[in-house]
């Protein structure tokens, strides 16, 4: 009982603070904003405040947005902090207003299921579980230009042990090098120009 109470009142002030970086996206996206091709992308996106700094940084550049946009789903492992419906407060309507302006498409539903290959210049991973993470990063991977970066919101964020877990899975998998800074983790795709 303690424990949900715990688990209650640290949702409650995660949903109540902006909990991305706008700084660190900035940053990522100015990167590749001079690549000749690639889309954008947040796989994990709430209530779009991560992909209203993409689209921000990036502009004229379409993002895609992937989210069940009803919480977390049912893909909880041992070890994943967060629980089912988990930030549900959210809906398509309400980031498409949020994003009234910009071009972005999305793509409600599971990921992977709800994925789709296009060349991608920038990726946002912010899924929090292990198996979320583990799917957006090889789509993610798989779909980057040379030159493209993925940045990870959650690699070092205590409430997110298995998408760290997951990261690092992957690194190894690919061979991937990255750059560590605070809860954030960036891969760019070898053959690009930095």
């Amino acid at each position: 009982m303690a424990g949900e109470l715990v688990h209650a009142l640290l949702l409650q002030a995660m949903t109540k603070t902006y909990y991305h970086d706008p700084d660190q996206i900035r940053r990522a996206c100015a990167r590749v904003k001079g690549l000749p091709i690639g889309d954008a992308a947040e796989v994990g996106v709430y209530r779009g405040e991560g992909a209203k700094c993409i689209a921000e940084a990036l502009p004229g550049v379409t993002v895609h947005l992937f989210d069940t946009f009803c919480g977390m789903p049912a893909l909880i492992q041992h070890g994943d902090w967060h629980k089912v419906g988990d930030f549900k407060d959210t809906s398509v309507p309400r980031v498409v207003e949020a994003l009234n302006g910009y071009p972005i498409v999305v793509h409600q539903g599971l990921f992977p299921e709800t994925a789709v290959a296009v060349p991608l210049r920038f990726v946002h991973v912010d899924c929090d579980l292990y198996r979320s993470t583990m799917d957006a990063m090889v789509w993610a991977w798989n779909n980057l230009v040379p030159g493209g970066i993925i940045l990870c919101d959650d690699y070092n964020c205590a409430s997110c042990p298995n998408a760290k877990r997951a990261i690092n899975e992957w690194m190894v998998k690919v061979g991937a090098e990255g750059e560590f800074e605070n809860r954030f983790a960036r891969f760019m795709k070898p053959g690009g120009v930095t």
